[in-house]
């Protein structure tokens, strides 16, 4: 039977006036495990994983419900990283081949409390974005202007779907969960090839967040089922 061994190290960092405690794991007499706590031993700074001695994932705090992940290859390089809140994959996320070599890049949005892939850059060999493999938007606007000053946006929408149709949504009243999208007023505009623009006014000062979402239909005409795709955005404004 095997057994795990925890051994405990303080280390005191007068300067600092912080007490780091580095727990190290054992199984089967090979660390497993590299713990470091400052000040809360319920709440870890970072995590180091190894298996068969090859380190093999570490994580960082950044807030106490937000990690930073780095996960690994058994030769050392990266194969992903990105940050998780509440163990939910949020933010982006880089992927890598064993060769470090960018494969995709992919987008997570927590919505209604769950982790949502809303984006997806795929590269090919040369590092380029694969267009065919791909589907994500991208906006040009300037984010900052005086009240009732009319702001454009320009999107450009890369489809997931072949011969589809695609809608921007737009409503003042959407918050950031992004939970209840029912019964909302909604400006509502077509995608004319994969492009559209849309103003947008404010009447007060402040930061400020343009919420909607691109939905992407297509009927299937093999079994009249119709294809739905759904892509949140949360662009950021300022009103001075």
């Amino acid at each position: 039977m095997n057994k795990n061994i925890v051994f405990l190290l303080l280390i005191l960092f007068s300067c600092q006036n912080e007490t780091t405690k580095v727990k190290y794991i054992y199984k089967s007499g090979k660390i497993e495990q590299m713990i470091f706590y400052t000040n809360d031993d319920k709440l870890a700074d970072s995590l180091y994983i190894y298996k068969d001695k090859n380190l093999v994932s570490k994580k960082f705090l950044i807030d106490t419900f937000t990690y930073r992940y780095v996960n690994y290859y058994k030769n050392g390089n990266i194969e992903s990283e990105g940050l998780k809140y509440k163990d939910r994959f949020i933010g982006e996320w880089k992927f890598f081949n064993s060769n470090r070599s960018l494969e995709k890049i992919l987008e997570y949005k927590i919505i209604c409390d769950s982790s949502y892939l809303n984006q997806g850059k795929i590269f090919d060999n040369q590092g380029k974005i694969s267009i065919e493999k791909s589907n994500f938007y991208n906006v040009k606007y300037i984010n900052s202007a005086k009240i009732n000053e009319k702001i454009k946006f320009d999107f450009k929408y890369n489809k997931l779907y072949k011969n589809s149709y695609a809608d921007l949504y737009i409503s003042p009243d959407i918050d950031q969960s992004f939970c209840d999208l029912n019964n909302k007023k909604y400006l509502i505009s077509n995608f004319k090839d994969d492009s559209i623009s849309a103003k947008i006014g404010y009447s007060t000062y402040g930061k400020k967040q343009l919420r909607g979402f691109i939905k992407e239909y297509k009927l299937n005409e093999t079994d009249s089922i119709t294809l739905i795709r759904i892509m949140y955005i949360d662009i950021p404004v300022e009103i001075k």
